[in-house]
């Protein structure tokens, strides 16, 4: 094993840094949702009838990881069609560029209210708001969570010709929160 590596790696130093740069988020990935997936066991594994129904948790559970997997899969095919097709005209640059808006888009989705977040949302049984909740409505100068429409101006933006000269930049659609989290005065 030990002589796997250098023979693999140590003739393309390119391939090497290709592999480890683009494998590197995959594998972070990954290590997410087997972490997501092992706590999600984990709770529904502690409840019991006294404390609600686990049957009904699960089904709910399922349900929602069913959701966040056609999101995630359709942001995915998306990038991959129009990826491929800059790759398939030569335009690498293009590539690039729509490989990176993706990516974004990606992230900032993960952040979106959805239906993963939608617990944290909720008014609690005291009347009280969810710690978490008002600790991103606290951070963000919007004052809210963002919203699934507050991605269709961006999403539009970038897959239209007037984005053709913009690159090597980031467009952050969170509210300003990236701009203003840990920047408040004490």
């Amino acid at each position: 094993m030990t002589t796997f590596f250098p023979h693999v790696f140590g003739h393309n130093k390119i391939l090497a840094g290709d592999v480890i740069r683009n494998g590197t988020p995959v594998v972070a990935n990954e290590l997410m949702w087997s972490l997501a997936t092992s706590a999600q066991a984990a709770i529904l594994g502690h409840i019991t009838y006294s404390t609600g129904d686990p049957v009904a948790a699960n089904s709910i559970a399922g349900v929602v990881q069913q959701i966040s997997t056609v999101v995630i899969m359709g942001i995915a095919n998306a990038a991959a069609v129009l990826v491929g097709m800059a790759i398939g005209e030569n335009n690498m640059e293009k590539a690039e560029q729509r490989a990176k808006a993706f990516r974004n888009i990606s992230f900032y989705a993960g952040i979106i209210a959805c239906t993963q977040t939608a617990p944290l949302r909720e008014i609690q049984p005291d009347g009280s708001r969810h710690p978490f909740d008002t600790f991103i409505c606290a951070k963000t100068p919007a004052g809210r969570w963002g919203d699934p429409e507050d991605m269709v101006g961006p999403c539009v933006f970038l897959a239209s010709h007037a984005s053709d000269f913009v690159n090597g930049q980031i467009l952050y659609a969170d509210g300003g929160i990236l701009a203003y989290i840990g920047k408040q005065p004490k």
